[in-house]
């Protein structure tokens, strides 16, 4: 672990990217670990239904900024828009896209 770590930060990146990167844990396990610490749901990506996501607000779908925060409008339930997020510890673009659409944002 400690050859990861120092790895890692010759290369400065996080020690979990480097852990993805190099193969070292499957990533459906790292999916459901984080899912588990932030108390979220994992969602995969492999159901996502096209028409739904083409279907949203032309609000909720900027591109720019969804890609700034690695965000992925899923679908809307319950008065409540289901976001796709690759690291839930980033939690500044999705108080953004709730503030700017006035709707609650649920991540998974």
């Amino acid at each position: 672990m400690s050859r990861a770590i120092n790895r890692a930060k010759a290369e400065q990146i996080s020690l979990l990217d480097y852990i993805c990167t190099q193969g070292m844990i499957d990533d459906d396990i790292i999916a459901e670990v984080a899912a588990r610490e932030f108390g979220m749901s994992v969602y995969n990506l492999d159901d996502v239904n096209i028409e739904d996501i083409s279907a949203l607000p032309k609000e909720i779908l900027d591109r720019k900024f969804l890609r700034k925060h690695l965000l992925l409008p899923l679908f809307i339930r319950d008065k409540r828009l289901f976001v796709a997020t690759a690291d839930p510890s980033h939690t500044k673009g999705l108080r953004e896209l709730q503030f700017q659409i006035r709707m609650s944002v649920e991540p998974v």
